[in-house]
């Protein structure tokens, strides 16, 4: 609702005005001005190579549609608040695929992008 979105903006400024910090979703790049806005994807394929994924067919079947339904969700939410098309590269500062550079590298890559001060 768009009361739930004032009270979650107002507690993201606080944050963002006490210091550097890492907000996962919720509009950050909207709310706070001088925000890194950072996108992270993967293919459906690299999760069905995930070891920790079970390979039953059906299991991945599942996984894949819930992953739709929330990915759908997401995409709903940051599109009505911002204006802006969830998943362009260009709404972002760094986009990087967790599927082929794995989830460690990401981190590293971020980790690497980012000054604090």
């Amino acid at each position: 609702s768009d009361q739930l979105f004032v009270i979650q903006s107002k507690i993201i400024q606080r944050l963002a005005a006490n210091g550097p910090c890492v907000i996962i979703g919720r509009l950050p790049d909207v709310i706070v001005e001088d925000a890194f806005r950072i996108f992270i994807c993967s293919s459906f394929k690299s999760v069905g190579a995930d070891p920790e994924v079970e390979k039953e067919p059906e299991d991945i079947k599942k996984l894949e549609s819930r992953i739709r339904a929330v990915d759908a969700k997401r995409r709903d939410y940051y599109q009505y608040y911002s204006g802006n098309e969830w998943g362009k590269p260009k709404n972002y500062d760094l986009c990087l695929n967790s599927g082929t550079l794995g989830i460690e590298r990401c981190v590293e890559i971020i980790a690497n992008s980012v000054t604090l001060e």
